[in-house]
């Protein structure tokens, strides 16, 4: 197949881009470099031809600003709009375009569904509240146009990626090495990650399987505890584990929100509908994942 990445020249979008031509498919990159992508736009001053998607099967969306770091007003802002915005515009011109491409992956996120300390999550679960379960769900929202068209829409709502070079696992690394690593507040906030082998081949599946729309959970079936992901990442780095980072300096180090949603709030996510499609997990175990990074 002719697949269109959107964002595909970022940490997500390579994982993808790979994986699919692993597969045998012609990936076309849409990106605002021109060194990084085959096709340019931008989405934010309005260069785009939407007749690009006439031209491929599938269309994927892989892109957003980070959500690492102080979230301002102006960051939340950016955060929302890198989402939101070229999502529609897809969502728009594949709608409305003369040969519609028959697939529309887009990326979301397991914010979704808000803090839900110990509850197991699957997609059946209800959305939840907090500024990025909001984006989750204006981002989905934006695909309607192209399911209202009868294409196949598929969300992927990706969890934290594990693997070098991402917002993730990089910071966590670096403290590590400097034998600083352990748990964040309590620690029992539930973590739920997926490699980034995994979430390309995962995006993978949800193209080459023609019988599957809706949301999909992109992570691994092992969610841990804050404090057993740090004791298993100092294992695997034979590094010590025995820190603990206070909940008092995750909110001066960057601001009130960001730790309460990202770092202490709890997600033990299940990908549910991906296993009952049965796709199988390169890295299903957090042991497995950090042992081919490392």
């Amino acid at each position: 197949m002719d697949v269109l990445i959107a964002g595909g020249s970022g940490y997500i979008g390579r994982r993808i881009k790979a994986a699919l031509e692993v597969g045998g498919h012609t990936v076309r990159v849409l990106s605002r470099s021109p060194e990084r992508g085959n096709v340019v736009w931008d989405p934010d001053d309005g260069l785009f031809d939407p007749s690009v998607v006439n031209e491929v099967d599938v269309v994927i969306t892989a892109m957003g600003v980070p959500i690492t770091g102080r979230l301002t007003d102006r960051k939340k802002e950016r955060v929302m709009s890198s989402r939101v915005r070229p999502t529609q515009l897809l969502a728009k011109a594949i709608a409305e375009a003369e040969r519609r491409p028959h697939t529309f992956v887009s990326m979301s996120a397991i914010n979704y569904y808000g803090d839900r300390g110990d509850e197991v999550i699957d997609e059946s679960t209800s959305p939840g509240e907090g500024f990025l379960a909001d984006v989750t769900h204006h981002w989905e929202a934006a695909t309607e146009p192209a399911a209202a068209a009868g294409v196949r829409v598929a969300i992927a709502r990706v969890a934290p990626v594990m693997g070098r070079g991402s917002d993730v696992f990089t910071p966590l690394y670096r403290v590590f090495s400097l034998g600083l690593g352990g748990k964040m507040g309590s620690g029992e906030q539930y973590w739920s990650w997926i490699s980034d082998t995994d979430v390309g081949r995962a995006f993978a599946f949800l193209v080459e399987r023609e019988d599957l729309s809706g949301p999909f959970n992109l992570c691994a079936p092992d969610p841990m505890r804050n404090a057993e992901f740090a004791e298993t990442l100092g294992e695997a780095m034979s590094r010590p584990s025995f820190f603990t980072v206070p909940e008092f300096a995750l909110k001066l180090a960057l601001g009130q929100e960001t730790p309460e949603e990202l770092l202490l709030g709890s997600l033990r996510v299940m990908p549910t509908r991906l296993l009952e499609a049965g796709f199988e997990f390169r890295h299903p175990r957090l042991e497995d994942a950090f042992a081919d990074i490392l």
